[in-house]
Formats: structure tokens, sequence, C-alpha cells
């Protein structure tokens, strides 16, 4: 709502900076919220459900958003806000917590549990080769992303260009419209082959999509013709669609139910600082070059497949993929 009616940079760093501190407040707690609801065993497919359903609701958000844009830039923000506080008065009701166990009151008010809560999840993350791996993959998650979020757009509309036949922020809204679709379709393929409760197969699955990730934005970033930037275009977004169910998923496999938010708001919080690390220089070489920022956003996230390939060397072999009920 502030970005909405933000009528200066300065009310738009704040609006930033609002949204970053409630993000703090949800980052790792609904994943860890998920997982205690429904269990371990059944939070694989639900996370990969939750996704789909999410492509499919953003696909309704696309459209309205697309149309609003079209009248004013600034309503599909102040239309996003007002929902998302009509969404968290919503959960307040609905929201259920059958698995969640309080903290006695008498020591939810203590910073030496506060501290020894936080310990503990850096205890087990250094404890464990497989944790301190995927926290490492978060981190080069973190780095390249940031030239894509930003440079993406305008790479395709000032470099390789769009067909005048409709107005930019359209054929932007069409190739969402058909990443929801076309995203959703791959993770329930995904779903009806991948074992979640294999630890190898999550590894494998996450190695496999982080690779076309790397490949197809280095080919966006060189591509010379809409065809094949489209293309690319598709293929990293599918890929990175993949990756965002089964990483969490994978995660949640190697975490204490009684420290689970706090390291996975561990791994959001390293995440954030790939991103504060990798946004200045990727936005310096964008500045001078947006195929040679992309390229270098490609080059970060490699070392996310050594840190998966040792994760994977090392864990035991298992059954083979079967189709999920």
């Amino acid at each position: 709502l502030i970005m909405g009616l933000a009528s200066s940079f300065e009310m738009a760093l704040a609006s930033q900076l609002v949204w970053g501190i409630g993000y703090t407040f949800t980052s790792g707690a609904y994943d860890a919220w998920l997982v205690d609801e429904v269990g371990q065993e059944q939070s694989g497919n639900a996370f990969m459900r939750g996704s789909q359903v999410g492509r499919f609701a953003g696909l309704l958000g696309i459209v309205a958003s697309t149309l609003l844009a079209t009248v004013r830039l600034d309503l599909p923000l102040l239309a996003g806000g007002v929902l998302h506080l009509l969404h968290g008065l919503l959960l307040i009701v609905i929201m259920p917590e059958v698995g969640f166990t309080p903290t006695p009151k008498e020591a939810r008010a203590s910073w030496h549990t506060y501290f020894t809560t936080f310990a503990s999840g850096l205890k087990l993350v250094r404890s464990r080769p497989a944790l301190v791996n995927i926290v490492g993959v978060g981190f080069f998650f973190g780095l390249f992303s940031e030239a894509w979020d930003r440079l993406w757009q305008i790479h395709l509309m000032d470099n390789i260009g769009l067909p005048a036949v409709l107005p930019p922020q359209t054929w932007i809204g069409v190739l969402f419209a058909l990443d929801a679709l076309l995203g959703a379709a791959a993770i329930e393929a995904l779903r009806r082959r991948l074992d979640t409760r294999s630890s190898r197969q999550m590894t494998i699955s996450l190695f496999a999509s982080t690779a076309i990730m790397v490949c197809a934005l280095a080919l966006f970033a060189m591509a010379g013709s809409l065809a094949v930037a489209v293309g690319a275009f598709f293929a990293f977004t599918i890929a990175r669609g993949i990756v965002e169910p089964v990483f969490v998923t994978w995660t949640n496999q190697h975490i204490d139910r009684r420290v689970r938010a706090t390291v996975l708001s561990l791994q959001s919080q390293v995440d954030a600082f790939g991103q504060i690390a990798g946004g200045p220089p990727l936005g310096a070489i964008g500045q001078r070059s947006l195929r040679l920022a992309l390229i270098a956003s490609a080059i970060a996230l490699s070392p996310a497949l050594a840190l998966l390939a040792r994760v994977w060397r090392r864990s035991t072999p298992n059954v083979n993929m079967r189709p999920a009920a």
C-alpha cells in the first residue's frame, strides 16, 4: 500500500523497510507451521500442491493486474496491498494450529530462551554437513537472484524486442500467465514421480533443476531472437518454480521440530544476505551491459551445483522413483 501511494523515492524506500520487517516475522514460520500441521511425510506433497494452487491463483492476479496496469501503474500495488491485509485478517479466523505446542508463558519473555533456541538452530546447522551445504545453496540462490528479478524484463524489451501489436506490460502478463500454467503442469509431473521421503531423490531433483536454471539463464542472456529468449525464459522459470517446494521439503527433512522455524528463518536471512551481496555488483555490471549482468548472474548461481553434487555423493542410494498417491 505504501509503495502504491508513494510520491517520492524516500517513501518508496520506507515501504521496503516495512515490507522487510513484516517478512522477517513470516520467514520460516509458514513452512514450520505447515510441517507441524500435516506431518513430515505429507509435507512434500503439501508444498507442491501449494505451489500449484499459488500458480493458478497467480494466474488470476496476472490477468487482474495487467488490466489494472493499463489504467494506472499504481493500481496493482494498491489492490495487492488491500488483498494482503484481508488475507491476514482471514487467517486470524480460520488458520488452525493443532500441531503447534506453545512455549510455556514464563519462558516466552526470557531472552535466554530466545538466544538458546537460536543457538540450537546454529548448532544443528553446523553439526549436519548436508544442512551446511543446503544453507550454502540458499546463499547462492540469493546471490544470483537480484540480477534476474530486476533486469530480465528490461533485457527482453530493450535488447530482444517485443512485437508492437500489444503494449509491453501485456506481453509480460502473457508470459507470466503461460509460465503459471506450464509450471503447474511441471510440478504435477514431478509430484507423481518424486518420493519426497527420499533425501537422495530430492537432491537429484534440486541438482537437475538448478543446472537447468544456470544454462537457461546464460542462454537467455545471449539470445539474439525472441523465440530463443522466450524458450530460455520458460525453462528458467519452470525450473525455479520446481526448486522452491523441493528445496523447502528437503531442508525440513534435516531439521528438528523444536528449532525448525529458527533454522528456516536463518536460511531466509542467508538468502537475503546473498541478495545484498550480489545485488550491487551485478547492478553495476548491468549499467554497462544487461547481457553481461545476466551471464554473471548465471555464474553466481553455478557454485550451488557443486554443493548439491557434494550432498548427492554423500546421500544413501534409495529406491527408484514411484508414483505418488
